[in-house]
């Protein structure tokens, strides 16, 4: 990245959008991580339901 494009038209610094954008990524990272371990431990508990049946 060359010196002359860190700093957009309106003055904003690319180094703090692209902070916000790797935070925004973080966010949406975690929330993936959290959807992916409560849908796991719902696959489980229907498993272990599904084992455990007394027919």
């Amino acid at each position: 990245v060359s010196s002359a494009l860190l700093i957009d038209h309106n003055g904003t610094k690319i180094t703090e959008v692209a902070e916000a954008a790797q935070r925004v990524s973080e966010s949406r990272e975690a929330k993936a991580a959290a959807a992916t371990s409560s849908t796991l431990t719902a696959i489980e508990k229907i498993d272990f339901e599904q084992n455990n049946k007394t027919d």
